[in-house]
Parts: C-alpha cells; sequence; structure tokens
C-alpha cells in the first residue's frame, strides 16, 4: 500500500504536527527509506506515538516489509517488558531519552532513535505486515496478524466509503497502537490527504485551537469521546471545516445517537 505514495505529489502535505511543523510526502519517503535501509526485512520492531518520527517509522516499515508492532506507549514499562520478552523485537523505534539519545542509537530523526535490542526475532510468514495488540486489558500479551492486503483492502474500504481525497485533513487523536486510530492514517495517506497529529485530549483547550489552526475536516471518536464532547458542549463549537464525524470502538446509547443525529444534517455529512 504505502508504495503507492510515491505517486503522489511530494511537496503535498502528509501531516501537521501540534507544533505547526510540516511533513512533506516525500521526506515521508526519503526519511522512511533511510530508516528502512538499517533494519533486515522481516525484523520485528516496537513503537508508537502520535508523532512525525512514529508516523514516519510506520510508514518505512510497511513499505519495507519491515514488521512493526505498536505498544501504547502509556502501558507500564513491565508489560512492554513481558511483551519484549515473548515476542523477540530486535529493534525499538523510540523517543529520545529527556538527557539526550541513547549512546547505542544507530538511527535518529525527529527526536526519535533507533535502537537495537540484540535479540533474535522469530521468524515471520512472508505475508505478515503488521502485528497489532487486542483491545483486552487482562495483561495477557496477545497480538492479531495482519498482511499488507488486509491493511490496503480496509484502507480502501474507508477511503472510498467517506470520499477521501487529498484536500482531507483528518484529526489523529487516537492512539497509533489502536486498530481504529490506525485505519484514520492508513486511508488518509492511501488517498494523499494530510494528517494533524495530537497528543492532546478531546478535554482540552489546545486540542481545540489545533482543530481550528488547521482546519480539521474530520473527528473520530469511542462512544465515551461522544459522551464527553456532548457534555462539553460540542454541538456549539464553531467548526466551519469539520465535515465528518466517525464513530467505532462500541455502540452509541440511544440518547447520544440521537443527539448527534440530530446535529449532524446541518452541520455535518456524515456520522458512523
Amino acid at each position: 500500500m504505502f508504495p503507492d505514495m510515491e505517486q503522489h505529489n511530494p511537496t503535498a502535505i502528509a501531516a501537521i504536527d501540534e507544533k505547526g511543523r510540516e511533513l512533506s510526502y516525500g521526506q515521508l519517503h526519503e526519511q522512511g527509506k533511510r530508516l528502512a535501509d538499517i533494519i533486515p526485512p522481516h525484523s520485528l520492531v516496537f513503537f508508537c506515538e502520535n508523532s512525525f518520527g512514529s508516523l514516519m517509522g510506520y510508514v518505512a516499515f510497511l513499505t519495507h516489509k519491515i514488521v512493526p508492532l505498536m505498544p501504547d506507549k502509556d502501558l507500564d514499562k513491565q508489560f512492554i517488558e513481558t511483551l519484549a520478552v515473548t515476542y523477540r523485537p530486535g529493534w525499538y523505534w523510540r523517543p529520545q531519552r529527556k538527557d539526550g539519545p541513547d549512546p547505542a542509537t544507530l538511527f535518529a530523526y525527529e527526536n526519535y532513535e533507533l535502537v537495537s535490542t540484540g535479540l533474535t526475532t522469530f521468524p515471520f510468514s512472508n505475508d505478515l505486515a503488521l502485528l497489532v495488540s487486542t483491545s483486552g486489558s487482562t495483561g495477557s500479551p496477545r497480538l492479531v496478524r495482519q498482511s499488507m492486503r488486509n491493511i490496503y483492502a480496509n484502507a480502501l474500504s474507508i477511503a472510498s466509503y467517506l470520499k477521501i481525497d487529498q484536500r482531507e485533513r483528518a484529526i489523529v487523536n487516537l492512539p497509533m497502537s489502536y486498530v481504529y486510530g490506525l485505519s484514520i492514517i492508513n486511508s488518509h495517506l492511501l488517498r494523499g490527504a494530510t494528517l494533524l497529529l495530537t497528543t492532546k485530549a478531546v478535554t482540552q483547550r489546545e486540542f481545540w485551537q489545533f482543530v481550528t489552526r488547521y482546519s480539521a475536516s474530520s473527528l473520530a471518536g469511542v462512544p465515551y469521546t461522544w459522551e464527553r464532547l456532548r457534555r462539553l458542549g460540542f454541538m456549539k463549537k464553531h467548526l466551519p471545516a469539520l465535515k465528518t464525524l466517525t464513530q467505532a470502538g462500541g455502540k452509541l446509547t440511544p440518547e447520544l445517537h440521537q443527539a448527534f443525529a440530530s446535529y449532524t444534517p446541518a452541520r455535518i455529512i456524515s456520522l458512523l
């Protein structure tokens, strides 16, 4: 899927972060190739965060047949270590320490660093493209295997249904470790659109300043997100660029669904 990005205008903006910095499709491709040249194909890499570095790593790994596993960055350190013991990643692609890069850093970009774990990765099927964790909170480190065909079919289906094109600006507020958040990234990169990367919560003023400043055209959330937004007076916000709301991760209560369904005809194209 991601090799198709070479067809996009290299000067088009692939992502904008909270500091207003822009990452073009050309930069995403070139920096990703530099990173991938260091790691052998079919290696396993741990990483995750809504940032330029993480996005570039994700695209690089999938493009060059390197298998990413993206545990939530806020997971307990001991749980991450359990995952590492179980799945033996050969590399960490991670934010640098506050005191600077690790002395063993092999490659760095946007405060991210590539560090070898020294572990030998288990052999993988040639079809394996991505490992994603299940949403369970039991502490059992179970993963779902996805092929590139799976990822492409999902991204194409979403992009086609939502009529995503290069003019879209999707706010990426859900973590990359969550398949719903990842589907937003995949479907918009497939069509040459722009991602607005944020680590802020929908309850924070900075989140809405970011949404407004960069004219976010779509917003995604789980039922709890929409419940919080209703309580925060979302329907009263002036968001002229916003045209699509999407929802997954559970069923909305009839009352909540009706509240947003009543709001959407005059303001929003899609409530899914």
